[in-house]
């Protein structure tokens, strides 16, 4: 269902990154970026974790990832889909794909499925019956 939380992310997620990329200043040193990686995948973990529960209005990726996992398909495999599927269409048109992106993409379906039972969301299923 789309919410005012998914109008409002798509809004303003993009700049508001945009500006506190603008306060930290730029890492070369390989064990800053790691760290700084990690933190970020953290976050987006927990966001997620706390904007689907709240039926506020998930981003394009969650409603992917929840349709799958509606349908039978666990939240891991369904979130790999959701987060890869753009990845690749990106690559495909020339967009870089590093080993941060990888692991981000890999990363993400088991942080999700992990914070979604912490909060104590079960995602809801349809019944799919065959004709």
């Amino acid at each position: 269902r789309l919410g005012w939380a998914c109008i409002v992310g798509t809004l303003v997620i993009g700049p508001l990154v945009d500006a506190v990329l603008g306060l930290i200043p730029e890492q070369e040193a390989l064990a800053a970026r790691i760290p700084m990686m990690i933190v970020g995948i953290l976050v987006i973990a927990v966001g997620i974790c706390l904007v689907i529960p709240s039926e506020l209005g998930p981003g394009p990726t969650e409603v992917l990832m929840l349709g799958l996992v509606a349908r039978g398909m666990d939240v891991v495999p369904a979130r790999w889909i959701s987060d890869g599927l753009p990845v690749v269409v990106g690559a495909l048109f020339g967009g870089a794909l590093g080993a941060g992106t990888v692991i981000w993409v890999l990363a993400m379906g088991p942080m999700v499925k992990w914070g979604l039972r912490r909060v104590g969301y079960t995602p809801p299923r349809v019944l799919v019956v065959d004709i």
